[in-house]
This record gives C-alpha cells, sequence and structure tokens, in this order.
C-alpha cells in the first residue's frame, strides 16, 4: 500500500505542478477567450476598435461623447 501512495502522491504533485505552469502560461489567452465570448469587447483588437470608432466618433461629431 506504502509503494502505490508514493506513486499517486507524486503523480497528484506533478499533475498540480503542469496545472500551475500551463495555468501561467496560457492564463492570460484563456481569460482573454472566456472575456471575449462573455463580453465581446475585452480583446487588445476589441479595445483598439473601440478607441478607434469613439475618436472617430469625437472627430466627426464633436457634441456626442
Amino acid at each position: 500500500m506504502s509503494d502505490t501512495d508514493v506513486v499517486t502522491a507524486l503523480i497528484v504533485a506533478h499533475l498540480i505542478v503542469l496545472a500551475g505552469l500551463l495555468w501561467h502560461l496560457l492564463g492570460p489567452s484563456i481569460r482573454r477567450a472566456v472575456t471575449a465570448t462573455g463580453r465581446t469587447v475585452r480583446t487588445a483588437a476589441g479595445r483598439a476598435t473601440t478607441r478607434r470608432t469613439h475618436t472617430h466618433r469625437h472627430t466627426t461629431r464633436g457634441t456626442i461623447r
């Protein structure tokens, strides 16, 4: 029983470490994808386009904010 317990503990530890590394590496992209699906304007491109449209609106129609 002790050998199997040690093996399972090592496997669980490795899985936790790998999950942490993957979360740190892929966390931002996953968060961007989730926010993009949940709120369509959260990606960098979306922010850039919204800023461009806002600036265009301000330049073309100065009174509208």
